[in-house]
């Protein structure tokens, strides 16, 4: 019989002790992610640990050779032969110590720069300060290479988002995973890429051939030993209860009237209730839209909070969430204002049709940073508006602006943003700022019937800043959204018992999820929605989404691209304006108050002929309603309006112009407009 050849290596005499210098990848292709980065981590820093040993063992040693010597140069003629081997070892453990740190350290195992100190001689204060700046770890960094310093860096960041995403990576694939998403890390330069990009990317690459499953073998067996080791324990013998029948058969019971008893449930090993599991799909169908529709009953009374909804790539996110937005939108009309941050360009149009505003944070970072905080300083006023706040993806989006707004500022009343702190002193830090502007809104928003809603796709709750600790997940409701044949995002959920601390509760929803048949393809969901509810989402909510898309696109007017002047848009208004004077002189044959009175009617007709749909031209023809100075308006007098901050100037003259060609409004040819009858 015939050998079975060997399978060629991949790997180079040069490159095959890559892989060995990692923690054995096997774990890590077996779902110990977590526990295989942590080791990844601490490696690193035993690495920079022994080099720093190494480099102050060098020193000490080549000065105690020099030492030595230099004392006995008169004992023996081969004592400065010592002298010089110690001074070159001296000077050149100095100089790798120097080169690594950028400090002078010429006494071994003693941290710090000797320039230094010797600067803050004489002022106790100053070297309290730098004693107390100084970061061990920081300094224990710089005797790794470039390369494993970087990488330190990547692991202690973004230790729980890479955490998520080489959980969802399918098996054999992770450690490439893994080495790519760092590599694009040092590439971009401290940018990551999103988990769709990841997926993307991964479709393309083959399982690992390389990883031993021999190895992989002997930890799954290792591992169904120790689960199989359960604790011992006494189990109570359960009481026996007496039937109705048994009682009604009772010598003893003399009456004829029946006595009707609660039905008792049956009781489990542990003494606690059998779980009441509902069988009827229409039930939980009903579930999730009661979870759907707590986001819009009571909107305007000040009662709801915030919402995150955690869901998986492909679970209907979007849809979920654009049906509760389109029905705020179809309760409250235009009390309902809105601003949409979004990360993805086929959700910009179905946004911007319902939404005051929506911005692609790709496109501008700054910009839909400076709309956020703007919108968010607009909530503080009571003008019975209920307003939200939709930020779609959020850690890629985080992601997207830790890259961007790093280093820069924002005065927090003029919303303008500089360089530094010298070119205005009121300025403060824009990414600390922009946190805690969110973090506000999330906690006390609803004061003021305003509300954050926040979308991941990421499972872990603990990686949101606005949820971290039970008390701030209690504050607002919380979604996981995942689909039936992928059900990790919930399955995650009911295993942490920091998110639903009753250990029956999660048994009980267990079980519902359980009774779902996985071969239906129907998108599932787990909200704390009275005291967490499972249910099913029905095929409805994605027609009604598509329902209401088909209204926004009919309501969204033909916006000018945002490159195009103002002043071109005002051209076109003017040519506009011009011609319908030019007919209006045609007709004219009456006295002035004839006009007027002929105005005011036609204007009231073509009001009744051509109703507003666009719910910017609605609120400003509510400012110009509400406006008790009868006097031409300018643009910059709008946008000074608690209720048109936040847009932007092309939405807003065109608004401007659907209302004068409707006769709501007149224009004055050059940079007012007037209400008509004013």
């Amino acid at each position: 019989m015939e050998d079975k050849p060997l399978v060629p290596r991949l790997e180079t005499p040069q490159t095959a002790h890559i892989r060995a210098s990692y923690p054995t990848i096997e774990y890590l292709e077996n779902d110990y992610i977590a526990d295989w980065l942590k080791e990844r981590c601490d490696q690193l820093l035993e690495l920079a640990r022994e080099e720093r040993s190494g480099i102050n063992a060098n020193k000490l040693i080549s000065g105690a050779v020099l030492t030595t010597g230099f004392f006995l140069h008169a004992l023996s003629p081969l004592a400065p032969v010592g002298v010089v081997l110690g001074l070159v070892g001296y000077i050149y453990g100095c100089f790798i110590d120097a080169n690594r740190t950028g400090s002078f350290s010429p006494l071994p195992f003693v941290r710090g720069n000797i320039l230094d100190l010797a600067g803050t001689l004489g002022n106790a204060e100053l070297r309290e300060s730098q004693t107390t700046l100084a970061s061990e770890f920081e300094q224990l960094q710089h005797y790794l290479s470039p390369r494993e310093r970087k990488e330190y860096e990547f692991l202690n960041t973004h230790f729980a988002l890479l955490t998520d995403y080489l959980t969802q990576v399918e098996p054999l694939k992770r450690f490439h995973a893994y080495r790519w998403i760092f590599d694009s890390f040092l590439q971009f330069k401290g940018a990551l890429p999103n988990f769709e990009q990841v997926t993307a990317h991964m479709l393309n690459v083959a399982p690992d051939l390389r990883v031993d499953s021999v190895r992989i073998e002997a930890i799954e067996k290792h591992r169904a030993e120790l689960e199989a080791r359960k604790p011992k324990f006494i189990e109570p013998k359960l009481p026996k209860f007496i039937t109705n029948e048994e009682l009604y058969a009772c010598a003893n019971y003399k009456s004829n009237q029946p006595i009707s008893l609660p039905e008792s449930k049956e009781l489990t090993a542990n003494g606690s209730s059998s779980l009441d599991v509902p069988d009827d799909v229409s039930k939980m169908n009903q579930n999730a839209w009661d979870i759907l529709q707590a986001l819009v009953t009571d909107a305007d009374k000040s009662k709801l909070g915030g919402c995150v909804i955690l869901a998986a790539p492909g679970a209907g996110k979007t849809t979920y969430l654009g049906t509760a937005w389109g029905r705020l939108k179809q309760t409250y009309g235009s009390r309902f204002n809105s601003l949409a941050i979004v990360v993805k360009h086929e959700d910009v149009e179905a946004f911007r049709g319902v939404s005051d505003n929506c911005f692609l944070v790709e496109d501008s970072p700054r910009q839909a940073a400076i709309a956020i905080l703007r919108f968010i300083d607009s909530c503080k006023c009571q003008d019975g508006c209920i307003k939200r706040l939709f930020l779609d993806d959020f850690l890629t989006m985080n992601q997207v602006f830790k890259a961007a707004l790093g280093g820069l500022f924002i005065n927090p009343i003029t919303f303008e943003v500089v360089l530094s702190k010298k070119e205005d002193i009121d300025a403060q830090p824009l990414l600390p700022t922009l946190y805690a502007a969110l973090n506000k809104l999330w906690l006390v928003g609803r004061e003021n019937n305003a509300a954050l809603w926040v979308s991941s796709h990421s499972s872990n709750v603990d990686a949101l800043p606005f949820v971290g600790s039970r008390e701030s997940r209690s504050v607002g409701t919380l979604i996981f959204l995942a689909k039936n044949t992928k059900r990790e995002f919930i399955e995650q959920a009911l295993n942490n018992p920091n998110l639903i601390a009753d250990n029956l509760t999660r048994q009980q929803i267990k079980a519902q999820l359980d009774s779902v048949d996985s071969e239906v393809h129907v998108p599932l969901v787990l909200a704390n929605f009275n005291n967490w509810t499972f249910g099913i989402v029905p095929s409805e909510v994605h027609d009604e989404y598509q329902q209401f898309r088909k209204e926004w696109s009919i309501v969204l007017p033909a916006v000018k691209p945002a490159a195009e002047k103002l002043s071109d848009v005002i051209k076109s208004l003017e040519k506009s304006l011009y011609a319908s004077d030019e007919t209006t002189k045609q007709g004219t044959t009456e006295s002035k108050g004839k006009e007027e009175s002929a105005i005011e009617a036609s204007a009231s007709e073509a009001a009744a002929v051509e109703p507003i749909t666009n719910s910017v031209s609605d609120k400003v023809m509510q400012y110009f309603d509400s406006a008790k100075n009868k006097e031409p308006k300018m643009l910059r007098d709008l946008k000074k309006a608690d209720r048109l901050a936040g847009i932007e100037d092309v939405l807003l003259t065109v608004a401007l112009t659907e209302l004068v060609i409707k006769g709501r409004l007149t224009f004055n040819g050059k940079d007012s407009w007037s209400k008509v009858g004013w």
